[in-house]
Parts: structure tokens; C-alpha cells; sequence
């Protein structure tokens, strides 16, 4: 990015702490939610030869963080593009208004 707007900015910024807040949000959901608060109630259901929640605290948290990694990876360049996109629109607005002005006279000057 080049030259933003602080209203760009905060947009931007905005929208990266909404994103970052819901995948923590269900990253916490499924490695403390399923692994401590409900793993009495859910010990009972099988899972690939194991617990549910012992599934989960070995292998399931990992691979859900992976996968959280890559869908903020996916955000960011969607959020990042339509800024860029916002900027370049900005730009050439700003340049078919600079070609639609008259040109400034030259005058002489005696000297």
C-alpha cells in the first residue's frame, strides 16, 4: 500500500481486529470448550479410536489452528485487495480531474 487515508486506516484496521477476534474466538471454543469444560460429557463419544476430547487436545487444536491460519491468510488478502482497490479507484479519479483542469497560463516576464 501506498499512501492511505487515516479513514482507510482505521478501516482496515477495524476489520483485521474483527477477523483476528472471531478466529480466536473459535479457536477457543474448540481447544478450551471441547477439551476441558465438556470433556467429562463428551469422553463418552468415540473419535478415530480415542475420545472425543483427547482427540481434540492431541491432534484436533493443532489442525484447527492450521486451518485458522490459513482463513486469516485468506482474510488479510481480501481485506488488503479491496483496500488497494479503494486506493487505485481514488487515484484515478484524482487523475481524470488533474487531465480536465485547464492548464495554467504562462506569462512573461520583462526583466
Amino acid at each position: 500500500m501506498k499512501n492511505i487515508t487515516q479513514n482507510e486506516a482505521w478501516k482496515f484496521w477495524r476489520r483485521n481486529l474483527k477477523l483476528i477476534s472471531i478466529l480466536l474466538t473459535v479457536w477457543f471454543i474448540v481447544s478450551y470448550g471441547i477439551v476441558i469444560l465438556l470433556g467429562d460429557e463428551l469422553s463418552t463419544v468415540p473419535f478415530m479410536g480415542t475420545s472425543l476430547p483427547f482427540w481434540f487436545g492431541q491432534q484436533g487444536t493443532i489442525i484447527i489452528f492450521l486451518g485458522l491460519l490459513i482463513i486469516y491468510a485468506v482474510g488479510m488478502n481480501r481485506i488488503t485487495s479491496s483496500i488497494e482497490e479503494a486506493e487505485s479507484a481514488a487515484i484515478e479519479e484524482w487523475l481524470k480531474a488533474a487531465d480536465a483542469a485547464p492548464e495554467p497560463v504562462a506569462e512573461e516576464v520583462m526583466v
